[in-house]
């Protein structure tokens, strides 16, 4: 599995803080709602994750 991608409701700051400590970056969706939707390469040697 080359990514790990999930996502987090936008109102859950602590859940955005706790991915971000984790290497989560945001990941660039159309219309993403209320969520945030975060991902991190499974490799820390790989490139940023992409949609």
């Amino acid at each position: 599995m080359p990514a790990v991608r999930l996502c987090a409701v936008r109102a859950s700051t602590a859940a955005r803080a706790f991915y971000g400590r984790l290497e989560f970056e945001q990941l660039d969706v159309s219309d993403p709602g209320p969520v945030w939707y975060l991902g991190r390469p499974t490799n820390r040697d790989a490139p940023a994750v992409t949609r």
